[in-house]
């Protein structure tokens, strides 16, 4: 579904669901989860129900991972060292 929202744009759940491989009550729980995740938000368009991509709540994951990974880069170099400086003794 996110995929699909970033690829293609806001679209009616209908559309959005279109040969995906659940059933409809899934993925209304899905849209669910996503949205109480701040991820994607839901707008009416007369009796439609329109799920748009919050592309701004992405950029703060990405960023949390990407600190995440350099705290891990450096925590296993220190272990590489550490592991290549015993091997010495």
């Amino acid at each position: 579904m996110v995929q699909r929202l970033a690829e293609r744009g806001p679209m009616n759940m209908i559309r959005l669901s279109e040969g995906m491989a659940f059933t409809r009550q899934a993925g209304a729980k899905h849209v669910s989860v996503l949205r109480d995740a701040g991820l994607i938000s839901l707008s009416r368009s007369g009796r439609e129900q329109i799920v748009s991509l919050d592309r701004t709540n992405f950029r703060v994951a990405e960023l949390f991972i990407r600190q995440m990974e350099a705290d891990w880069d450096d925590r296993l170099g220190t272990l590489k060292s550490l592991v290549e400086d015993d091997d010495k003794v």
